[in-house]
């Protein structure tokens, strides 16, 4: 349409000097010269030059014969029209009309210079608008098929989902149960297969996303050694299951947090790591992660299959494996590799693989890092003067605060003079990953293989002891009272015998309007939430946005949502939702998650009874004091904290905010200042903790002019 446009803008130019030459005779007695005359009659155009009498010219051989029969129809037509573009509405005109103007026309006007004349150029448009609307059409039924592809996926991915992660679900049921080896092996084998399935549906899907770029990043500043340390462990656990040896090679870095989408660079290490162990029967599997300003790399070796040469070129293509051979002895959908390369595009990063037939392959991963944070120096501090290389690597002898880092010893007899257990790290190579040591109550880590994430992990739990969860169901967890909303049978018993395990009181209904009804009812019983997303009558979603805006009861209570798809859009859907647990939610998992919201719960109720039954025995003055009282203390420590920029500054302002706020019954105010000294305590980025800083100091800026206003 726009070279069309200007197709136009030029012939009128052109017109604009050929008419010069025709209008210097007079319009309707004397002829331009034959040259111009021609020219101008052998264009598409159809013309008219008017002089201010009204008399017209017009290059159309038929017009002087339309004239003596009614005139020209085109003409009648836009006389008095300014540049627009118009239908022909008189059916007769479009059949008489013999110079082929047929529905659409265009028409511009313009002025001669230097003369009383006006030129009017008519362009029939027809074909134009035909082509416009025919791509307008397809452009529409593509969008269509856009979303209808976009819900079919969304569709398959809860039905094929769901009923994998109930399989799943109910295997670990049956293994805490089982005390039979011969029925343990079987049950192991069980939870294998629907582990696989589960890859082979999560491949399909997810290229099905990528192929229609479905797929976009969602970034985040994330923990490299976190993140892949609890990837690479998982597949750790399979090579040994196979009996391979699993080394693993970190280069220290002084970078801590990467700026990326966690998620498609899970997806990226776990199909990598996948193949290697699924390729190799005997050996070994290396992996090795490199972590500079500029880029990050993780590179896996396996002393596996190894492909031939001439295969690695189709290697990338779709539903392509490297020989027929492997397909039926290995399995799979041949989408691996392909996720792996259009993911690492999407991510700005390539991939390169290096492969001999029978001895190995190598799988290099290259992403760019836009944006880093350094190891904050003061959170992270350990002493090692041991031989382990390993671990000297990356953690070194400290000179300058030797009393506040934890230590890390090659041996228990460097423990035993010591009182302060607290304060040690073991190395204990005979054991995996990292445990509790009950005899000498020290924490112990292995480091063959070596996962530097483990330490830091080891130093938010030391002083703690291990609480965590066990099949007995003595834990944290015991009396906690949850409702649950989930439409699926086969997952209402699963989740219903994995609560019970977990000593959790629960009531199950069938669909998020029963669950409504429930709440309404019986509201305050409840301490926590958990709602499946797609239910019928009511969704998850609709449920929680009537919880958050009607049920008081539930405004210090934590909102569990529980889904088996994990798409980009359900995600923005879900914003009042506390946590999400993703399909398949095994015992330990559900565990975390639970756990870590309950503490959101905090005994809000009580607190709120305790200080609105002190707050009614005080007098209307007594209380005007105490909110005096509290707007003048507040508003200092708001001045000091808004100036504070060292973390121990912000965590001892946020301590006085949390302790004068809770004591007057300003919850919201404690629980923001609580959250911001938990941040400064923990190992929180600098950016989080001032995020945290700025969010405290608007929530205690509003409150404090509600005080001002005399809203106490």
């Amino acid at each position: 349409m726009n070279l069309v446009i200007i197709l136009a803008l030029v012939i009128s130019a052109l017109l604009l000097f050929l008419v010069r030459t025709w209008s210097k005779s007079s319009i309707g007695k004397s002829r331009a010269p034959a040259w111009t005359e021609n020219i101008i009659s052998q264009l598409p155009s159809l013309i008219f030059l008017e002089n201010d009498e009204g008399l017209v010219d017009c290059n159309c051989p038929y017009y002087e014969s339309c004239k003596k029969s009614g005139g020209c129809g085109v003409h009648q037509q836009i006389d008095g029209q300014e540049n627009s573009i118009h239908d022909l509405e008189n059916t007769h005109y479009k059949k008489r009309c013999e110079f082929g103007f047929i529905d659409k026309i265009r028409v511009t006007k313009r002025a001669i210079p230097d003369s009383q004349k006006m030129l009017t150029v008519v362009d029939d448009v027809t074909s134009e608008y035909q082509q416009r609307t025919a791509l307008e059409k397809a452009h529409s039924l593509a969008e269509q098929a856009v979303q209808s592809r976009e819900r079919f996926l969304a569709t398959m991915s809860h039905e094929l989902r769901t009923p994998i992660a109930s399989m799943i679900g109910l295997l670990e049921l049956l293994s805490f149960e089982n005390g039979n080896i011969a029925d343990d092996y079987k049950l192991k084998s069980l939870m294998s297969s629907a582990r696989n399935l589960q890859l082979l549906v999560n491949d399909i899907l997810d290229y099905s996303k990528l192929d229609s770029q479905g797929i976009s990043l969602v970034e985040e500043l994330v923990s490299y050694t976190d993140l892949l340390g609890d990837l690479v462990r998982l597949h750790e656990a399979s090579a040994r299951e196979r009996g391979l040896v699993f080394e693993t090679q970190w280069d220290n870095s002084d970078v801590e947090y990467i700026l990326t989408d966690a998620l498609r660079l899970s997806q990226i290490v776990n199909n990598v790591l996948s193949n290697a162990v699924k390729f190799t029967e005997q050996g070994k599997i290396k992996v090795t992660v490199r972590v500079a300003t500029q880029s990050i790399q993780i590179i896996v070796d396996d002393t596996g299959i190894g492909i031939c040469p001439d295969k690695l070129e189709s290697i990338f293509d779709p539903f392509r494996q490297a020989d027929d051979s492997i397909e039926r002895k290995y399995g799979g959908t041949g989408l691996g590799l392909a996720i792996i390369k259009k993911l690492t595009t999407l991510m700005s990063g390539y991939i390169s693989i290096n492969s001999a037939e029978g001895k190995g392959t190598s799988v290099m991963i290259s992403l760019p890092l836009k944006n880093y944070e350094y190891k904050k120096k003061k959170k992270v501090c350990f002493d090692y003067a041991g031989k382990n290389t390993k671990v000297s690597n990356w953690f070194s002898s400290c000179e300058e605060d030797k009393e506040n880092c934890i230590k890390i010893i090659d041996s228990i007899d460097e423990l035993k003079h010591s009182e302060d257990k607290d304060r040690y790290v073991l190395i204990n190579n005979n054991r995996l990953g990292m445990g509790f040591n009950e005899q000498y109550g020290v924490w112990e880590i292995s480091t063959e293989p070596f996962y530097p994430d483990l330490f830091y992990k080891c130093k938010e739990k030391i002083g703690t002891v291990n609480k965590g969860f066990t099949s007995g169901g003595a834990n944290i967890l015991v009396g906690l009272k949850v409702l649950i909303a989930e439409d699926n049978p086969i997952n209402q018993y699963m989740l219903s015998e994995q609560m019970d395990l977990l000593g959790v009181n629960a009531v199950i209904v069938s669909d998020g309007l029963e669950a409504k009804k429930e709440l309404q009812a019986n509201g305050e019983y409840y301490d926590m939430l958990i709602t499946d997303v797609h239910m019928p009558k009511m969704d998850g979603i609709s449920l929680v946005r009537w919880v958050r805006e009607n049920l008081a009861s539930f405004k210090y209570k934590p909102i569990l949502g529980c889904t088996a798809e994990h798409s980009k859009s359900l995600r923005r859907k879900m914003i009042d939702f506390d946590d999400v647990i993703l399909k398949p939610f095994e015992v330990k998992r559900l565990f975390e998650v639970i756990s870590s919201n309950k503490a959101k719960y905090k005994t809000s109720s009580r607190k709120n009874k305790k200080i609105s039954s002190y707050m009614s025995t005080l007098s209307d003055d007594k209380r005007q004091h105490l909110a005096q009282v509290y707007k003048d203390t507040m508003t200092k420590d708001l001045h000091r904290l808004e100036l504070a920029d060292d973390e121990e500054k912000i965590r001892k302002i946020a301590h006085r905010i949390k302790g004068g706020s809770n004591s007057v019954g300003e919850f919201e105010v404690g629980d923001a200042a609580e959250h911001l000294e938990n941040q400064c305590l923990g190992s929180s980025k600098t950016e989080d903790i001032f995020e945290g800083k700025q969010v405290l100091i608007e929530v205690l800026s509003n409150k404090l002019r509600e005080v001002g206003a005399g809203n106490v």
